[in-house]
């Protein structure tokens, strides 16, 4: 129950306007990355098998590690979240605008995989990863839940010392 308190009283400190101003600029930035993904492989038209929920779902939870990592970076003097955090932010809500138009011929993976596997392969793994797309997105918001979880314990410990007075 202190850890929790403790991780309580972190997210607190995280988020004052400047914070929330800035995750929701990043937010609005990874959801307009995977929009802008999908319509360029489906000829201009933003449709696909995913349900609209999970798209805001992945942009909201990879723009919440962002900012954890962006806090991390300024106020904290044993710096976990640096490359990780914002990695993992990063290429996890770009994998999901890719991966989200799979299913048609058209795709930025299927001429990547076609390329490499051949079409006959690059046919066969593009609609294997259509049929499970919502799996697939559903482990990419789950890959951004647990690195968000792991440092906040991290920050929330007493070895990772954050500036409290810093008030980004």
């Amino acid at each position: 129950m202190d850890r929790i308190s403790k991780i309580v009283g972190l997210l607190h400190r995280i988020y004052n306007l400047k914070y929330i101003a800035f995750n929701l600029l990043v937010f609005i930035v990874y959801y307009t990355t995977i929009t802008y993904l999908l319509k360029i492989q489906e000829q201009g038209i933003a449709f696909t098998a995913v349900p609209v929920a999970y798209i805001y779902a992945l942009s909201f939870v990879s723009s919440i590690l962002m900012t954890l990592a962006v806090y991390s970076v300024f106020s904290s003097r044993n710096n976990n979240a640096k490359y990780n955090a914002t990695t993992g932010s990063a290429v996890t809500a770009v994998a999901g605008g890719l991966v989200a138009g799979c299913g048609c011929q058209g795709t930025i993976m299927y001429g990547a995989f076609a390329v490499v596997l051949g079409s006959g392969y690059a046919t066969l793994l593009n609609n294997t990863i259509a049929d499970h797309v919502n799996l697939v997105f559903s482990a990419l918001i789950a890959i951004n839940i647990v690195i968000l979880s792991y440092y906040l314990v991290r920050l929330s410990s007493p070895r990772c010392s954050t500036n409290k007075r810093s008030r980004n």
